[in-house]
């Protein structure tokens, strides 16, 4: 409502706004708020849908990385959702025989202070084909223990496999995997793993599929926390698959 102010009017009066400026009365229109409607609204919701695929993964993708990384990983995997799945021509509109990898995500770096590769002499590997996961475990006879810490005595190996259902829009961890701890001296035996991802128990057969694999540290063979950090966290997408 407007009101008088030294002869001059202030305020709203139907779709104008009076104000006085340097001595002299101004009229402007009041400004309008303005629905989104045809390109802007097609995008509102793809962006929406995004976010909430995003959240979904992201929080299991935390746990595993028990916390320790920079939360801007999640808008790194949010731009990589958006350029593979909501984007005008979606990669999901199409019906595949077989699994897709989504190249970009393969070793992607989950905590940035310290990376796999500067720790393993080898890195990890993952494929998928015909609905049968093999993740891979090359040999170490040693751990590199110059980024390390200096209490670090026993290492632990884990593979993460995240579904995410595009139908029921819900991620699970569907398989994990963990070596047990292992005296860090003494290096880890090669391992080869084979998951069928439809079994009796659980049946996938299509979706997005994820692999996470990370190293954990502890101080003993039976000590209850680890000594992984911020700073010093190895943990990364292996693999990312999909298949609609």
């Amino acid at each position: 409502m407007a009101k008088v102010k030294n002869g001059k009017l202030h305020g709203r009066i139907g779709n104008t706004i009076h104000r006085v400026f340097r001595g002299q009365e101004i009229v402007q229109s009041y400004p309008r708020s303005l629905k989104p409607r045809g390109q802007t609204l097609t995008e509102n919701n793809l962006f929406g849908e995004c976010s909430k695929m995003n959240a979904s993964i992201y929080r299991l993708i935390k746990d595993f990385a028990l916390r320790n990384f920079d939360y801007s990983f999640s808008w790194e995997i949010m731009a990589l959702l958006k350029r593979n799945f909501f984007q005008k021509q979606s990669n999901t509109n199409s019906n595949r025989a077989d699994w897709k990898k989504i190249e970009e995500a393969t070793c992607l770096a989950i905590n940035k202070g310290v990376l796999l590769e500067d720790v393993l002499f080898e890195l990890p590997d993952s494929t998928l084909a015909n609905g049968k996961l093999r993740l891979f475990f090359p040999a170490h006879t040693k751990i590199e223990h110059a980024l390390l810490m200096k209490d670090v005595v026993c290492t632990e190996y884990s593979f993460t496999v995240i579904h995410y259902d595009f139908y029921l829009k819900l991620a699970e961890i569907s398989h994990v995997i963990n070596s047990g701890r292992i005296y860090t001296s003494r290096g880890f035996p090669e391992q080869v793993y084979e998951i069928e991802l439809s079994s009796e128990e659980r049946e996938i057969k299509d979706g997005l599929i994820i692999v996470c694999f990370g190293l954990r540290f502890f101080a003993s063979s039976i000590s209850y926390g680890y000594l992984n950090s911020k700073e010093i966290n190895p943990t990364a997408i292996l693999g990312m698959w999909y298949k609609a």
